[in-house]
């Protein structure tokens, strides 16, 4: 309910910014997202809301003007696919938002997304198995473009608690380096 209401803040936002602007809004061709939500995993908790919310979040930036690449549910090899796919139809210069909602994990500094036949036997299996944020975003960044927005709507809640001392973390971790450029 939340992300329903906060998405329809934006649109009410979008509908009084393009009444009173001078320009014209970015078109279509400029503006692109790649919207991914898995729910149904085979070896950690399924979720109830993430394709749901994918959904929703697609059609609100469909109404702002994105040319939206929905996916629901992706395997491993088919979400490196959608991200490859996604990468390749952008134009240089364009504007992009990327959002997942699903299974969230982090090792260290790195987050992981996690695909639904993600296996949990250890880090290294996780690691090669699921898209890091990082490499995604560095991925995209390839294309020079204008705007990035990111957006992970993930469930936080460590699906690999039997991983021993491997233990995943929750929250996204900061290194030393980026505290200092956000301060």
């Amino acid at each position: 309910k939340r992300l329903q209401m906060a998405l329809a803040a934006l649109k009410s936002q979008q509908t009084n910014s393009t009444a009173t602007a001078i320009g014209r809004p970015p078109t279509a061709k400029s503006r692109h997202a790649l919207v991914i939500g898995n729910a149904d995993y085979k070896r950690v908790g399924t979720l109830n809301n993430s394709v749901k919310d994918a959904e929703a979040f697609a059609d609100v930036l469909k109404d702002l003007g994105f040319t939206v690449s929905l996916h629901r549910d992706l395997a491993s090899l088919q979400f490196k696919q959608a991200v490859s796919d996604f990468k390749n139809q952008i134009p240089n210069g364009a504007e992009i938002v990327f959002y997942y909602a699903g299974h969230g994990v982090q090792f260290g500094i790195e987050n992981y997304l996690l695909p639904i036949d993600v296996a949990a036997q250890n880090v290294q299996t996780v690691t090669d198995y699921s898209m890091g944020l990082p490499q995604i975003l560095q991925s995209l960044g390839e294309k020079n473009l204008k705007f990035t927005l990111a957006v992970v709507d993930a469930c936080r809640d460590n699906p690999f608690r039997a991983m021993g001392n491997q233990q995943a973390t929750r929250g996204v971790k900061v290194t030393k380096e980026q505290e200092q450029v956000i301060s």
